[in-house]
Formats: structure tokens, sequence, C-alpha cells
């Protein structure tokens, strides 16, 4: 997905870019083996909340923009390692603005090895009256492998004068370690 910028390359601070990679230890609990933010993400530490799966880690991620603005370019991947177990979530739901020209553009790839289990849930997207917002979620997992995806959102007009929003695309595709399709949600 590619997003055009009306402004010179200079100005453009360059995409958002979030990777988490969940390794699961000798013990067989999952923490984070290797991540990468760039503004305007940040990631917490991972917490152990669920008494009944202790293995599993709840990572969120924290963005210090205030949402998603025209031109924003986020590029994030999750990489759950054989046998890992995560939960990745935001703290919040994600403001996407109104926008006179331009679109915000949210790419995510999903890796999930063999017996690896991943939940992506974030909070939905709120998107105000003249958000232009595309977002691909490319899931590639082994035939064992358990990946829960939610791409959800909701509008709001805080001006109460009538105001949607421009565009909304969303794709999850999903396709087997071997590279194919198993499925495909377009909206």
């Amino acid at each position: 997905i590619d997003s055009p910028s009306r402004q010179p390359a200079a100005v453009r601070s360059g995409p958002g870019r979030l990777s988490i990679e969940f390794v699961r230890d000798d013990s067989g609990r999952t923490y984070v083996g290797h991540q990468y933010a760039s503004y305007p993400f940040h990631v917490c530490r991972p917490l152990y909340l669920d008494k009944n799966c202790p293995a599993l880690a709840t990572l969120y991620a924290q963005s210090c923009s205030g949402g998603l603005y025209a031109d924003d370019e986020h590029r994030l991947e999750l990489i759950a390692r054989e046998a890992s177990e995560a939960h990745f979530t935001t703290q919040a739901s994600t403001i996407v603005h109104s926008m006179e020209h331009g679109r915000a553009v949210i790419d995510m790839r999903i890796i999930a090895e063999r017996g690896a289990y991943l939940e992506y849930l974030p909070d939905p997207q709120i998107l105000f009256p003249r958000a232009s917002v595309i977002s691909a979620i490319r899931i590639s997992m082994a035939d064992d492998a358990t990946v829960l995806v939610s791409d959800s959102w909701l509008t709001h007009d805080h001006r109460q004068d009538g105001g949607l929003p421009s565009l909304y695309q969303s794709e999850i595709a999903v396709e087997n370690s071997l590279g194919r399709k198993l499925a495909i949600d377009r909206l």
C-alpha cells in the first residue's frame, strides 16, 4: 500500500514503524525477543495478566501523536515465534482525524510460526468526518498456529453536522506458511 504525500520529501518524517518479535523461553513463558519502535509508537513492557494462561504475554502499544492524520503511514510487524503465546493491543481507540487531502495508511504484517498463538486485538478506530484511511493486514501462519485478529471502527461526528468519513478501506489476507491464500476479507 502506498500513500502519496502532498508534502515535499524533506518535510515528511517518514512512516511510523513498529516491529515486535515474541519468543518462548525454556520455561514456556513468552517474552519480547526483539522490538523496534519509531515515532509515534511506544511499546510497554509485557504483562502476564491471565492466570489461566501464565505464559501469555500481553503487550500494549501506545501512540504519542494523538491519532492518524493525512499522509500518515504506519507499518507494523508482529512475529510470533514457535510455540509463543501473545496478546497485542492498543491503550485506547485511535482517532482518525478529518483530512482535506491525502489519507492515512496502516500496513500490518503478522507472522505466526509453528504452534504459536497470537491475538492482535486493537481498540476500534474512531473515524471523524472526512477521515480517509486504508488498512491492510496480512497474516502468514503455520498450519497449527492460531491468530485472532480484529479490525474495527466506529464513526464520530464531533461537530454534529452530518459529516461522514471520506474513505475506509480494509483488507485482511490470510495465507499459510507456503504462501497459499486461505482467506481474504475486504471492506
